[in-house]
């Protein structure tokens, strides 16, 4: 029910980013060509800021910017994405970081291990579909060999029994991969709801594994719920030490968080 109501609102929101893209183009009709900054700290004027407002690439190192390479078609949807993320920045202390503290505090490194592999194992099913889909034999024979294989001699996945087997260690791929391997554009920067950094490829990627993951007709809502809040809190566990620094030295975290989302896209 919960990622019924997500998705819906996912789509409703569609042409409202529409219209921001074109207000937020006319109203920042720059040069198309790129600017550098070099070594600007953090008592940087106001005119320096606005270069690397809606920089693609900026780098820091003891609080001070070093570089921010700038492009115009990056984040059309930036006036929606900054109200957003304050949302979701919201959420995220108010609860979601609290429980991920506790959560990371409180179970060993062997028991997130063995977290992470349960969950990598439900993921199974669905990446053997998405191989399918991909028309691709070997892919769907791997998927499908480690959710045999961890499920059988991994205890129910809490092992990867798979991973001793190198063609058969685990591999992201989602219904974000399918679409690029169909020929998917990446799209433009959108900052989604609760799930935070993402595309217009990966926005939908999400709503294709919601509708294609099988777990989602098989087990009970409350099953599923309890699996997709287990996820979101590992996630964000794994992500502490990061967005503690980015809260610590960036002068804008919205900017820093697009920028560490882009380059781990590259």
């Amino acid at each position: 029910m919960v990622k019924v109501v997500f998705y819906s609102i996912l789509l409703l929101f569609s042409p409202v980013l529409c219209g921001c893209s074109s207000k937020y183009k006319a109203a920042n009709n720059r040069e198309p060509g790129a600017q550098l900054l070099q070594k600007v700290d953090d008592s940087s004027t106001n005119e320096a800021d606005e270069d690397w407002r809606n920089a693609s690439i900026v780098t820091y190192s003891s609080g001070r910017i070093l570089t921010a390479d700038y492009k115009e078609d990056m984040d059309p949807f930036e006036p929606f994405n900054r109200m957003m993320f304050k949302i979701n920045k919201g959420l995220d202390n108010f609860l979601v970081r609290p429980i991920a503290i506790i959560y990371d505090r409180t179970i060993p490194d062997w028991g997130k291990d063995n977290i992470q592999n349960f969950l990598q194992n439900l993921f199974a099913p669905l990446q053997t579909i998405y191989g399918i889909l991909s028309l691709n034999p070997e892919m769907t024979s791997r998927f499908f060999a480690r959710f045999v294989i961890n499920t059988t001699f991994g205890t129910l996945g809490l092992h990867d029994a798979a991973s001793r087997y190198p063609e058969l260690r685990f591999e992201e791929f989602r219904g974000e991969n399918v679409l690029k391997r169909y020929g998917g554009k990446s799209g433009p920067y959108i900052v989604l709801p609760v799930v935070g950094p993402s595309s217009a490829r990966g926005a939908f990627g999400l709503l294709l594994d919601f509708v294609a993951d099988p777990l989602n007709y098989t087990l009970k809502r409350q099953y599923v719920f309890s699996k997709d809040t287990l996820v979101v809190i590992d996630k964000r566990a794994g992500l502490l030490k990061l967005t503690d620094n980015i809260d610590e030295v960036s002068i804008d975290e919205y900017i820093t968080t697009r920028s560490i989302y882009l380059q781990n896209r590259r």
